[in-house]
């Protein structure tokens, strides 16, 4: 998938578009999801971790590197943050605990 967008939240749009996308990787024998946002995607990043996914890394200024080859990437994304890197997050597709709670604690 290369994008999860939602022009309205709280409808449950994402998470089911995400449940597909989890249920389709379980079935071709997956282990672990990773993903990948920007620093100033704050709701992404929350949105993620309520579904089990964890911050695994951060490379920092890998979105400022990425502009030499994409210039009109954004210098100031969301809220009025600078995007600079790349946040690395992964859900384990073969763990009880993450297939039972649905992702909400």
């Amino acid at each position: 998938m290369l994008s999860l967008d939602s022009f309205v939240s709280g409808q449950g749009i994402g998470r089911t578009l995400l449940d597909r996308v989890e249920d389709a990787a379980r079935h071709a024998g997956w282990l672990r999801i990773t993903l990948v946002t920007t620093n100033d995607n704050v709701d992404a990043t929350r949105f993620y971790q309520r579904y089990d996914y964890r911050i695994a890394s951060i490379d920092p200024g890998a979105v400022d590197r990425a502009r030499s080859t994409k210039p009109s990437t954004p210098l100031i994304g969301l809220q009025g943050i600078p995007i600079r890197d790349e946040v690395i997050m992964v859900k384990n597709l073969d763990s009880a605990d993450s297939a039972e709670s649905g992702g909400v604690a």
